[in-house]
Order: structure tokens, then sequence, then C-alpha cells
């Protein structure tokens, strides 16, 4: 079980047990930053998905889960968050499987 937040100046990583509990993370951050003025980098190596021990019966089971930011402002919309197989977090690299 992990759940919360790393977090160090500007980063942010947003860690779930379950695609809902991300989901809502991810639009809580949004409207976080909405409300203080800030802005989320959803541009390719910026703001990505990665999950780790997932079997690949689970993994089927999920489908194509969308991933999604619900925006607010300027125009309410709904944003969908990247999923990819490695990621680089604070120049360490996040693998889910380790080879």
């Amino acid at each position: 079980m992990c759940r919360g937040a790393l977090a160090y100046v500007d980063d942010l990583c947003l860690c779930a047990d379950s695609a809902e509990e991300l989901n809502t993370m991810i639009t809580v951050a949004q409207h976080w930053d909405e409300d203080h003025r800030a802005k989320i980098n959803y541009g390719e190596g910026k703001s990505e998905i990665i999950v780790f021990n997932e079997t690949s019966g689970n993994k089927s089971k999920r489908g194509q889960t969308p991933w999604i930011a619900k925006i607010r402002f300027p125009n309410p919309h709904d944003k969908v968050v990247r999923e990819v197989d490695h990621f680089k977090y604070l120049g360490s690299p996040w693998i889910p499987k380790w080879k």
C-alpha cells in the first residue's frame, strides 16, 4: 500500500493504490494549482503516469485507463495524462519492473 505524494521544490510525484484514487489526486493537484495561479505542465516528459506492481492480468482487466486532470480555468475541460513504461524523477529512473 502506497499513497501520498513526494514533493521537492516545484516537482510533485503522486502515489496511489488505484486508478480512481490517482485520478482524484491529479484533479486535487490541478485545482490547487489553479487556485494558487500556478500551472501544471502536461507536456511529454513532464507529467506522466507510471504503474508499478501490476500483473498482466490486472493490466488487461484495467484496460486503457484514462488518466484525467479536470481543468477548470480558463475553460473547463478534461486533460488526458499519458501512461509510460519508465520515467525520470529528479534525475532518478523509475522503472516498474527491473530486469
